[in-house]
C-alpha cells in the first residue's frame, strides 16, 4: 500500500475549487457575514422552521432593496432597526404558535401575515393610549 505522500490529489484540488468559487459567490451577499448567517440559520430546530425565517428575511431584504433608505446608515438606525425587527419577529412567532394551539387542532398549518399583525399591534397601542 502506498503511503500518502502530502501532495494535493484530484479530490482535493476539486474541493479546493469548489470553496474557492463558493467563497467568491458569497463575497458578492456579505463575504463572512453570509457564512455565519448561514450558521446560525442551521441551528434552528427543524427544516420548516428554517425555512419559514429564511422566506421571512428574504422578504424583508426585497422589500428593503425596493425601498428609497440612506445609502450610509449609523449605527444608532442599525440597532433600532435590529430591535424592532427581532422584537416583532419574535412576538409575531410567539403569537402565531398560540393561535396554532387554540385554534388548529388538527395538525393543519397555520398562515398568519407579519403585515396584518403588525397593524393589529399598532392597533391596540393606539386604542390603550386614548
Amino acid at each position: 500500500m502506498k503511503a500518502y505522500n502530502n501532495s494535493r490529489g484530484p479530490v482535493s484540488l476539486g474541493l479546493s475549487s469548489i470553496q474557492l468559487q463558493i467563497k467568491t459567490l458569497l463575497e458578492e451577499c456579505g463575504g463572512e457575514a453570509a457564512f455565519e448567517f448561514l450558521d446560525i440559520l442551521s441551528e434552528l430546530p427543524g427544516r420548516h422552521r428554517q425555512q419559514q425565517l429564511l422566506a421571512m428575511f428574504s422578504a424583508i431584504v426585497e422589500r428593503i432593496v425596493a425601498s428609497k433608505l440612506p445609502e450610509e446608515w449609523d449605527a444608532l438606525f442599525c440597532h433600532e432597526l435590529e430591535e424592532d425587527l427581532f422584537n416583532d419577529i419574535m412576538a409575531f412567532m410567539e403569537e402565531s404558535e398560540r393561535e396554532a394551539q387554540s385554534q388548529n387542532k388538527n395538525d393543519e398549518p397555520l398562515i398568519l401575515s407579519l403585515e396584518d399583525y403588525r397593524k393589529a399591534r399598532e392597533q391596540q397601542e393606539l386604542d390603550s393610549a386614548s
